[in-house]
């Protein structure tokens, strides 16, 4: 499966309040290679994917709320947090 399809899978099956980026990596390495090359692809990939489930009225707000939270912080969350730097050097 292509990165977006699994990115779309991770957030419309797992419950909003489980979402992370951190998980989010995880299971996208499940089904594809996850490596610091293809670090700008996955950030832009998700990226994308939270804005439309910010700005999708069928998405409770609260769920909304959470992918806004993350869509902000995406940046700064791949490049300063230990645990993802750690994830991508695996």
């Amino acid at each position: 499966m292509n990165l977006k399809t699994q990115a779309v899978m991770y957030f419309y099956s797992i419950y909003f309040t489980k979402w992370s980026i951190l998980r989010a990596l995880q299971f996208l390495s499940e089904t594809i290679d996850v490596t610091s090359e293809s670090m700008n692809d996955i950030a832009e990939t998700l990226r994308r994917q939270l804005e439309t489930l910010s700005n999708d009225s069928n998405v409770l707000s609260t769920a909304k709320n959470k992918a806004t939270k993350l869509c902000v912080n995406l940046e700064e969350t791949l490049t300063k947090r230990l645990d993802i730097k750690r994830f991508f050097e695996l």
